[in-house]
């Protein structure tokens, strides 16, 4: 736990003011915001300097303009998220007006205007095409606007935007997404333009209120050199500002067991479930166009119950989950262009009977809880017509605590080794905080006339991150058993856990207590971007980044320090200089900066167990058996490299009409440099180190995607809009998310031999789909809907010759689960009460009621228990050999193998409603 008084803390919020006051005249950031720009011409195409071009939004304060340059060009950014009016004017010209013009998260949008001579009476005012097309842009991306949000995600399961991202094209998994081959640990989430990737594990690490979020980006290959930290994706997350008018939402969701239907697989009474999650937000001025403020709250409620065990005595405890997630936040606009924002966000979780198992009784299960809070400031500013300013800090705090249910750290556990059931106490306290201060800072400099115009961009990002952890057993020690008799150190507390057999004592496990650790790591960024136009038509986007992260681990001057030059370039094509019809492509290379577990992979302290079986003749436990633990003696690889990948894609976007978008585009991500730990010594496996060649094999740590991404965009009516896009890839690779230190690639040749193959996330077509419908009377229609030909799994023995991990007796991921799809509707009809709309919702999850198969067993059993079966071997080349489903003379000895373990739940309903004001 931080103690009273922490010095990094202190630091760390001294230092993060100072920078910011220091470096606002002289920096800008672009993560929570988008562009504008296009040309302006008369009647006859020639160009028109001078031109005043007027912006206002309701979620913008005040208005914002620009006059355009000699070639008739303007360009405005740092505009959040939303639908504008464009005016453009000039004396002596019709005033020409662009209405509905939208303006997305992290792209440019094109408005280009023709004036023709006429009174300033007669202005000219056009609608906007509904769907954008940016051509600038080199990036793979989707943005998903407030109303998509609103009305496209489905049910409660959808309303996160861990959820939202799940409709991005190319994107597999879960809340963690694996993102065009990359595994789940190699994202990077942004909130408000702050880092909220969690320090440790590198996965999500902030949830927040549905309602609070304005926009969704999710950038998944070819980021501009402003973007590093992971070679996953980039989800960028921007929250609402209020506005000039006073709003707000309540929405409630609830569900439970009662609202699902039975099916093969699934008796909706066997187990007990109930949820229900109200949400608030509201919003306003403090002063018009001056002040806004915003504010959000949600509190998810989940009960559940677990089917009990086939014959036990006692029934799973109710795992409980109580969170609560706030956000409050203020925005002022200060002077002519300025805006000073402050953000706050927090969320906690109280989790009874956290393990969700039905192996423990209620009184030795565990109870965690769960906190992070944010505190994040920034400043924007235009100094001038061609200089923008801006800076950005922010602080995150987190901490996660797991303890015994009873609150009781003296009493033990008691683990049955035939049932596996436990009882007695939970048999472990761990907590830990996971903290960053965060400073981002870069200038946005607008150059004309030096081979045709530039946007130039200079920036760095200052991370430093600390890990305290702790991480023990409970329980009490029989009197004596904590000593150096029995093989402990001197002078150390023990924990301890009881194993019977058939309720009969068997032996205990007295473990050291370790004191807490703590681990750091700072890094560093620095880059460059031009966004070049050398005709009108013509956007390169040159980019090169540099990164260094320095690992810090106590008592060690070995940790690693990774860096790494990335350079990027993109070039697009608008090729009728419209924004109807680009070509674009983008070669890169991409760091990860991995997480702590990297630092705390070399600690060198552990704890020390020591087994004692107890003996019936005495009644006591004194026939000592083994002693292991202790410091892990882990290393590091002196010749460590930062993981990257190399990135390419190749794509064209055509408009379709106004109302909709089509893109294909090719992607390819091949990343290098993985991490694993192994065996330091293969002849003595005792000792381990982090290395990217295990064995001394450069190319054993491999992941590759290839694939073809189509994508079609539309909002052909203001009642319809839909995404829909198929995705062909192929995914593979040697090892998935271990955080550095799984079992693949310890001991050669048992974890090395077929490593190689299709990852988890491979699936050769996909096709996902989602939108909405405005039926009449105030009725709307919502779905997501997805599609896979089948995710892969592999053929495995467990215990092999090394002793622990798998065997793949096939290459990875040779067999496959069948097809999988899911259709979830939501139906929402809204009545209007003066300015409160209520709305009543509904939602069907799984509406076509399949039971797919999710998992099958694919492992064959034990190794060595299948390799004593009638005295011959199971396998006929235990590290070669093939295992077919039926093949003659294999034993088989695992009576899951082959067989489906998991499916897709039934149909299941859910009721909600929703007020807005």
């Amino acid at each position: 736990m931080n103690p009273t008084g922490d010095p990094f803390m202190s630091f760390s919020r001294i230092a993060a003011l100072a920078l910011l006051i220091a470096l606002a005249p002289f920096s800008a950031f672009a993560a929570v915001t988008g562009n504008l720009f296009g040309v302006v011409t008369d009647d006859s195409g020639a160009a028109l300097p001078g031109v005043t071009v007027t912006v206002r939004s309701p979620q913008l304060q005040g208005t914002r303009d620009t006059v355009t340059n000699a070639q008739g060009e303007y360009n405005l950014q740092l505009l959040p998220p939303g639908t504008y009016t464009v005016e453009f004017t000039l004396e002596g010209l019709k005033p020409v007006v662009r209405e509905g013009v939208q303006v997305q998260l992290d792209q440019t949008t094109k408005i280009n205007a023709t004036m023709s001579i006429g009174p300033v009476s007669q202005a000219i005012t056009v609608t906007a095409n509904a769907v954008v097309v940016d051509p600038t842009q080199t990036t793979v991306q989707q943005n998903f606007n407030n109303e998509h949000l609103k009305y496209a995600a489905v049910g409660s399961n959808g309303r996160s935007y861990q959820s939202v991202v799940q409709q991005t094209p190319g994107v597999a998994g879960g809340a963690n997404p694996q993102v065009l081959g990359a595994n789940l640990g190699q994202n990077s989430f942004l909130l408000d333009g702050v880092n909220t990737t969690d320090p440790v594990t590198h996965t999500f690490g902030s949830n927040l209120p549905f309602d609070a979020i304005q926009e969704i980006s999710v950038q998944t290959l070819g980021k501009d050199a402003e973007y590093g930290r992971a070679v996953g994706g980039v989800i960028n997350v921007v929250t609402k500002t209020g506005g000039n008018e006073f709003s707000g939402t309540v929405d409630a969701r609830y569900t439970s067991n009662d609202l699902a239907e039975s099916g093969d697989h699934f008796k909706a009474g066997d187990s007990e479930y109930d949820e229900l999650r109200p949400a608030v937000t509201f919003g306003g001025p403090i002063t018009k166009d001056r002040i806004w403020f915003f504010g959000s709250a949600q509190r998810p409620d989940t009960t559940r119950i677990n089917t009990p065990l086939a014959g036990a005595d006692f029934k799973p405890g109710a795992r409980t989950f109580k969170g609560f997630d706030t956000l409050g936040k203020i925005t002022a606009a200060i002077g002519s262009g300025s805006t000073l924002s402050l953000r706050y966000t927090n969320n906690r979780a109280d989790i009874e009977h956290a393990t969700d198992s039905p192996f423990y009784r209620p009184e030795a299960d565990a109870f965690q809880t769960q906190r992070s809070t944010i505190y994040n400031a920034g400043y924007d500013a235009t100094l001038s017509s061609n200089w923008l300013a801006s800076a950005q800090v922010g602080y995150r705090t987190g901490f996660l605590e797991t303890r015994p249910m009873s609150g009781n750290m003296a009493a033990s556990a008691i683990i049955d080794s035939r049932t596996g059931i436990q009882s007695g106490n939970y048999d472990n306290w761990q907590f830990s905080d996971r903290d960053r201060v965060e400073l981002i800072a870069s200038t946005t400099f607008f150059a004309d006339n030096f081979l045709g115009s530039h946007t130039l961009k200079a920036g760095t990002n200052i991370d430093r991150s600390k890990f305290n952890r702790f991480n023990n057993v409970t329980g009490t020690a029989p009197d004596g058993l904590c000593s150096e008799k029995w093989g402990l150190p001197a002078g150390v507390n023990c924990g301890a856990v009881f194993t019977s057999r058939s309720a009969a004592p068997f032996y205990v496990t007295v473990s050291s207590i370790t004191p807490e650790e703590q681990f750091k790591s700072n890094l560093s960024a620095f880059y460059l971007q031009d966004e070049w136009h050398p005709i009108s038509p013509v956007t390169a986007r040159l980019g090169l980044r540099y990164e260094t992260v320095d690992f810090k681990v106590p008592g060690r001057s070995d940790a690693p320090k990774l860096s790494k030059l990335q350079p990027r370039l993109g070039l697009a094509w608008d090729l009728f200089n419209n924004a109807s019809s680009v070509v674009h492509g983008f070669w890169g290379q991409v760091m990860d900066d991995n997480g702590l577990t990297l630092s705390s992979f070399g600690s060198s302290i552990g704890s020390v167990s020591s087994i004692i079986l107890y003996n019936p003749s005495t009644q006591k436990y004194d026939r000592y058996f083994t002693t292991f633990g202790g410091a892990s003696g882990n290393s590091y690889d002196p010749s460590l490299q930062p993981t990257y990948s190399n990135e390419a894609n190749l794509g064209f976007t055509q408009r379709v009409g106004s109302k909709s978008n089509f893109d294909v585009t090719a992607v390819w991500r091949d990343t290098q440099n993985l991490f694993e730990d192994t065996c330091f010594d293969q002849s003595n496996c005792t000792v381990y180190w982090m290395t990217n060649a295990p064995n001394g094999d450069r190319n054993a740590l491999r992941s590759k995607y290839s694939g073809v991404i189509t994508r079609f965009e539309t909002r052909p009516f203001d009642w319809l809009s839909g995404l829909v896009s198929y995705t062909y890839s192929k995914s593979q690779g040697s090892v998935e998310y271990t955080q550095n230190a799984g079992a693949d690639f310890d001991v050669f040749p048992d974890h090395f031999v077929n490593r190689n193959g299709y990852l988890s996330d491979d699936a050769r077509h996909r096709v996902k789909a989602s939108g909405f419908v405005r039926a009449p009377f105030g009725t709307t229609f919502g779905l997501n809907f997805e599609w896979d030909s089948g995710t892969p799994y592999s053929l495995t023995a467990s215990n092999p010759p090394a002793g622990y991990g798998l065997l793949f007796i096939e290459p990875r991921g040779s067999r496959r689960l069948p097809n999988y799809r899911q259709l979830d509707l939501q139906v929402q009809h809204d009545l209007n009460f003066g300015r409160v709309r209520a709305g009543l919702i509904a939602a069907v999850y799984n509406v076509l009621g399949s039971e797919i198969a999710t998992n099958v067993g694919g492992s064959i059993g034990d190794y060595t228990e299948c390799n004593a079966v009638n005295g011959t071997d199971c396998l006929a080349n235990p590290l070669f050999g093939k295992v077919a489903d039926a093949a003659p003379g294999v034993e088989v000895v695992s009576n899951t193998f082959g067989q489906s373990t998991t499916f897709q739940r039934p149909r299941r309903y859910e009721v909600g409603v929703r007020f807005e004001f």
